[in-house]
This record gives structure tokens, C-alpha cells and sequence, in this order.
């Protein structure tokens, strides 16, 4: 048996019968008329003590039937049906979600909350292998972050240079990682190995230690979309496959959110087209990318729905979505579990409740000592539209950094986050070898008047592709991506070479001596990858040596001052003497026979491999529940005529007393049951009242 818990007697429990589902399978469940009863009322026993505390009522079941003692409509009990009104809304409930991710950022200081272990500099010692304290503390650790010298505890306690290395496997306490790692054994110091995984699901969903609903149960992941190979590969067309880029599944997914052709427009709530991708250069001036140009995306997604062991009683009853409040900060939101005001503030807006936070890397366009970089969600609705189907369209939000600079888009409805910063995209793929981001630099003409085929430029209309390269000849364990924002420039008609620059504070994350390479990165040259055509192509970028053309440098490492507040010049003579860019050359554990070949093995380590995502992600999610609410009208005069027998003496006459209420049935045009209703203590009936019947869908 079930019976209604007492404790909940302000509300009227209601319940669909099977009747109810059968008329939703049709499509005709149509509800007309009402009726009410006490056909769990016992009047004979109305005067014991607690009044009605005794009385027990049924919960509503599948196959209820009706109401067994209708009351009349009047005294003559004319009719026991009467006429619902609807009242239908639309109800949203919003839940916070805290950081998912091994960092937290509640605060202005991050906690590490993964297991990590110390290492000395001693063992870092450029090879494949890396041994740690206990090999067991990283048994299900798929990936790793070497962050230097950067914890206090678990506290991230400053800035800090740092790789990701996949873990091929374990023996002991020897990791065998993807690639070398750096060898920085005539330094001294510590490295924290942090295993790139977190999950409070082993930990909690008991009585003791029950299921805190305001976090995320497991990480987002991580997706690099590379549709074009990363520049420099696939040089003389024969080693290299994207059948091998494991996240390339998701293409058809960049595709869809307007990333790959001209199938879409994108506009505003008004209608306005705007832009689909930009960045700005280092001299703040905003470069537009085409969708055909997007080489590629960082997609995060979470797609963990719930578990019957774990998360049985999940709060999304239906689909959900990253909350999306229109408003500014202060705006009032309703959150699932805020119940005590002095602990959680109700005012808050998008930016206060979303927040995705990468730790231990360097952002080219912040300031300050920051700790990683943090994208907050901007606060306009925008949509994906489709060219073909303009019914079709996809609701999304910039993904902004504490600069605003547009860098990706909030896919509210979807559940998704993607960087569409081509240079953060690559910072992203760990194989890319770094954790900092490069700055785009600004590129102009500068007249030649010798003759026209020596020039870089010429024909009007003709265009040249630019970007640049680091390199540290001294090993290349620590050569990483060139700078992924590629530039173009059209000549103007007028013989031209090619100038480049960037702006007094570009390159505020390199450092002058390979004993600072834990707080930055290093280089001893500096090149020009350029190409000429209307598309770029991987493998046809020309490397073009600059270093000579840096203020003051003779030698040794890179004073990042003398790069900039210099215009860089590309001339035709270097261009046309320069050798092609191959990135196998480049950078350490890019070969053709282990990281690409031609059959795009999936079983070595990849540009694009899935990893959970090495940060954390924090905001409100919310359901939208359409509510439909029958109210039901119970005038003074009517609906007072009980048909209950305890409720009549033996000669058939009414005894006197209260009357009670104990359930309420909606109805079909046939009179036949699709909703009952029941409260758990019966309710008086006096006067005018209104009864509510909600359902939700």
C-alpha cells in the first residue's frame, strides 16, 4: 500500500492515469470537466481526537477509476461535474553547478583538487620516462600537467610555465609519457606532477555522505577539431592523416555551429548580421575570420547525464541547459538549494554564475600576475542561422576573457563551450608542446622600387599569408605550435614587400635565460612562415630567419624587448631563397612514424586526442518546466452536497459537522479519468476555495 505523507498537506498530490497516458499516446487528452469527493473520509469517526489527524488517503494510482463519492453541485445533486479553468505557465529552475575540473576557482585563490605529487628538477631529465614518488597515485591518470614550482599544498600559489603529457603506461613508479620532456637537470627545484582528473563520485551518495547536488560530478572534455593539419604538417604530402585526429568525429559538429562554410548567418535579436570569428591583433585591431578560414576548434562538453548508482535522484528531470539570465548584475534569480539568504547571494548575473578557468597557463593579453586565464559569458542572446532553413537556429553567447575580447562562444541550449581563438585552440591541444598563447602581429606594405617580380606583392588583389615561429636550437624538447593567428594582406597593385610588428608589451611572458624557463618560455630564433595564394596551405609555408632583424640581440636568448617597436621586413630575395616549413623538424616526438602515417593510426598520440579538459567550468544550469495548472472553482453555494453514507444517519438525514475534501479528478469529455489528485489530510470544505491541480511536462 502507499499512503501520502501528512507532512506534506498544502499540496494536492496529483498523478496522470494510465487512462491519462493512453489519451497523451493519441493525442487527445483533453481535459473538460472536474469532480471532487471524500471517498476516504469516515465521518462516523470525525469526532475522535486530532480531528482528521487519523484519516489516511490512498496516493493516487494508475488505475484509478474516479472519485467513489462525488460531491453535488447542489442539493439535488444535479450533476458532481464542473468545469476546470487553465492557468498554463512555463516555470524555470535553476540549479548552481560548481567547478568541474581538478582546479577550483571559487576564489582569487585556486585549489588543486586532484592528487599530485612533487618532483625535483633533477628527474625532469629530457626522455620519455619520468619517475614520481608512487606510480599507483597515477593508475587512472590518462593525462598528467608537469606545473612548476606552483603549489603551496594544494594551493596554486603563483604563475607557472607547465606541458600536459599523455600517459602511455605505467610501470612501478615510472610514468612513460608521449614525448620527452624537457631536461632541466642543472636547475633546481620542483615540479608538481598533477594527474588531469577529478571526480567526487567515489567519495559521496551515501547517508553519511551524501551527494552534494550544487557540483559537477565529473569533468568537461576537451575536443581540438583540427579540419585543416596543423601548419607544417603534411610536407611533401605523404606522412601525415586527420583520419588520425580522434576528435575529428566532431567535425560534422563545427559544421553544424556555422565553423566550416557560408550555410549560416549569424545574427542578434534584432536581426542585425554580425560576425561570426575575430581576434584582435597585438595593436588592438580586429581581425575578422571567414568560416572558411577556421581551421579549427576547441570544443568542451559535458556529457555526463546522470547515474542510477550514483546519481539516482538527479535534479534535471528534463533537459537542461547553461543558464542564459538576460539582465545585468543584480538581477534576481531563483536557485534550487538557496535557502539560506546569509550564505548565497539571490542577486547575481551570468558573469557572477559562469566561469570557465585554465590554470597554469600564460595569456598573452593579460595583466598582472594572474593565475591562469578566466572566460566569463557574455550577456547578449546571438543565433546561428541557418541560409537554407531560417526556422533553423542555434542560440549562443560570446565567451569573453577579462578583456572582453570575444574568444569562443557559449552554446547555451546545447550544453557547450567552443573556443573559436585559433591561437588559444592550439595553446589547448597538448601536443602543441606549450601552455602560452602568442600574440597576433600587425602587417603592412612597404614600397619596392625595383621590379615587380622581386617584390612580395605586385598584382592587385594578390594575397600573402603571414605568421611566426619560435625555436631554441639548443634542443627542441621545448619547441612548440608556431603562433596560430595567420594573417593576410592583398596588395594594393603597387610593388610591395611585406612589414611586420608588434605592439611594446606582446611578449611580456618570454624570458632571457634558460634558467627562467619554469616562469616562461625561451628562444634563441625567431622566424616568418609565409606563403602566397588565396587559402593557405600546411605544407607550403616558407620559412623565413628574422632573428638578425631584432634590436640589439648578437647572441644567446631573446630579449623579448627588441621585438618589438621594430617593423619587421619580408622581402621577396628571403622569401624566394627560404626553405619549407616541416614541423616534424621542428619539434620533439613529431615524427611520420609514430605521431602521424598514412593508414591515421588512432593508437599512438595525436593532435586532436579527447582529454578531459585541464581546467574547470562553474555555472547555473536550469530546466524549463511547462506547467499545466487547473484551477478549480468551488463556490460558497455549490459542491457542498456530500454523497458519503458515513457522512447520513439510518432515516437517510444529513449529520451535522464539517464536510471534507479528500480528493479532486479531472476529467475528459466522456467523463472518464486522466488526472487524480489526493491530499494527504483531508481538507474542510468551506466557502469559496480554489483548488490547483499542477502537472508538469
Amino acid at each position: 500500500m502507499s499512503f501520502l505523507n501528512s507532512n506534506n498537506s498544502e499540496y494536492l498530490s496529483a498523478r496522470i492515469t494510465n487512462r491519462g497516458r493512453k489519451a497523451i499516446a493519441n493525442g487527445n487528452f483533453n481535459i473538460q470537466y472536474f469532480q471532487i469527493g471524500d471517498s476516504e473520509y469516515d465521518y462516523n469517526l470525525s469526532s475522535l481526537t486530532g480531528a482528521t489527524d487519523h484519516q489516511k488517503v490512498f496516493a493516487p494510482f494508475d488505475y484509478d477509476g474516479g472519485v467513489k463519492y462525488p460531491f453535488g453541485l447542489d442539493s439535488t445533486v444535479s450533476t458532481t461535474y464542473g468545469s476546470p479553468i487553465s492557468n498554463n505557465l512555463t516555470i524555470t529552475l535553476r540549479n548552481e553547478m560548481g567547478p568541474a575540473g581538478f582546479v577550483s576557482k571559487y576564489s582569487a585563490t585556486p585549489i588543486v583538487k586532484t592528487e599530485a605529487q612533487q618532483v625535483a628538477f633533477s628527474k625532469i631529465s629530457g626522455t620519455t620516462s619520468l619517475v614520481v614518488p608512487t606510480g599507483t597515485t597515477f593508475n587512472d591518470c590518462e593525462y598528467i600537467t608537469l606545473a612548476f614550482e606552483s603549489l603551496s599544498g594544494t594551493t596554486i600559489t603563483g604563475k607557472t610555465n607547465s606541458l600536459i603529457y599523455k600517459v602511455l603506461s605505467i610501470s612501478g613508479n615510472t610514468l612513460t609519457l608521449d614525448r620527452n620532456i624537457p631536461n632541466l637537470t642543472a636547475l633546481t627545484g620542483n615540479v608538481q606532477v598533477i594527474c588531469n582528473k577529478f571526480s567526487d563520485e567515489t567519495s559521496s551518495g551515501n547517508l553519511i555522505y551524501p551527494i552534494d547536488y550544487t557540483e559537477q560530478l565529473n569533468s568537461w572534455r576537451l575536443n581540438t577539431v583540427w579540419t585543416d593539419k596543423p601548419i607544417g604538417g603534411d610536407y611533401n604530402g605523404v606522412d601525415e592523416s586527420l583520419s588520425g585526429y580522434t576528435s575529428n568525429r566532431y567535425a560534422s559538429v563545427k559544421n553544424l555551429l556555422g565553423y566550416t562554410n557560408s550555410g549560416q548567418t549569424f545574427t542578434n535579436l534584432t536581426g542585425g548580421t554580425i560576425t561570426g570569428t575575430t581576434f584582435k591583433n597585438s595593436f588592438d585591431e580586429l581581425i575578422e575570420v571567414s568560416p572558411s578560414e577556421q581551421r579549427c576548434v576547441a570544443i568542451l562538453h559535458y556529457s555526463e547525464l546522470g547515474d542510477i548508482s550514483v546519481d539516482p535522484e538527479r535534479f534535471f528531470k528534463y533537459d537542461d541547459y547553461i543558464s542564459s539570465l538576460t539582465g545585468t548584475s543584480g538581477t534576481s534569480i531563483s536557485l534550487f538549494g538557496d535557502l539560506n539568504v546569509s550564505d548565497r547571494d539571490y542577486n547575481k548575473s551570468d558573469n557572477g554564475y559562469f566561469e570557465v578557468y585554465i590554470p597554469f597557463i600564460y595569456y598573452h593579453r593579460n595583466t598582472g600576475a594572474t593565475f591562469g586565464a578566466l572566460f566569463t559569458m557574455d550577456t547578449t542572446d546571438y543565433y546561428v542561422k541557418s541560409s537554407i532553413n531560417s526556422r533553423h537556429q542555434i542560440k549562443f553567447r560570446y565567451l569573453v576573457d577579462e578583456q572582453n575580447n570575444k574568444v569562443g562562444k557559449v552554446f547555451v541550449n546545447n550544453k557547450m563551450i567552443v573556443f573559436d581563438d585559433q591561437e588559444l585552440v592550439a595553446m589547448l591541444d597538448y601536443r602543441s608542446n606549450r601552455r602560452y598563447t602568442l600574440p597576433s602581429p600587425k602587417l603592412g606594405l612597404a614600397s619596392h622600387d625595383g621590379l615587380a617580380a622581386q617584390s612580395m606583392l605586385s598584382t592587385t588583389g594578390q594575397t600573402a599569408w603571414v605568421t611566426y615561429m619560435f625555436e631554441n636550437t639548443s634542443g627542441n624538447t621545448l619547441n612548440s605550435l608556431p603562433c596560430n593567428y595567420f594573417n593576410k594582406i592583398l596588395s594594393t597593385g603597387t610593388p610591395s614587400q611585406i612589414t611586420m610588428k608588434f605592439s611594446g608589451n606582446s611578449f611580456s611572458n618570454m624570458v632571457t635565460g634558460f634558467t627562467g624557463v619554469t616562469d616562461g618560455f625561451v628562444a634563441n630564433k625567431f622566424y616568418a612562415l609565409v606563403q602566397t595564394g588565396a587559402t593557405p596551405s600546411t605544407n607550403a609555408w616558407r620559412k623565413i630567419d628574422l632573428t638578425s632583424q631584432i634590436t640589439g640581440y648578437t647572441s644567446d636568448y631573446i630579449n623579448p624587448t627588441g621585438l618589438t617597436g621594430v617593423s619587421f621586413t619580408i622581402n621577396y630575395s628571403s622569401f624566394n631563397t627560404a626553405s619549407t616549413f616541416d614541423l616534424e623538424d621542428h619539434m620533439s616526438g613529431v615524427t611520420s612514424d609514430y605521431l602521424w602515417n598514412t593508414t591515421g593510426s588512432t593508437t599512438q598520440p595525436q593532435f586532436g586526442d579527447e582529454q578531459p579538459f585541464p581546467g574547470s567550468v562553474r555555472l547555473v544550469r536550469a530546466s524549463d518546466i511547462e506547467e499545466m495548472n487547473m484551477m478549480i472553482n468551488l463556490p460558497s453555494t455549490q459542491f457542498t452536497k456530500t454523497q458519503n453514507p458515513t457522512k447520513y444517519n439510518p432515516d437517510g438525514t444529513e449529520k451535522s459537522g464539517d464536510k471534507y475534501i479528500t480528493e479532486v479528478a479531472l476529467l475528459d469529455g466522456n467523463k472518464e479519468p486522466l488526472v487524480v489528485a489526493k491530499a494527504p489530510t483531508p481538507v474542510k470544505r468551506a466557502g469559496t476555495q480554489v483548488f490547483a491541480i499542477k502537472l508538469d511536462f
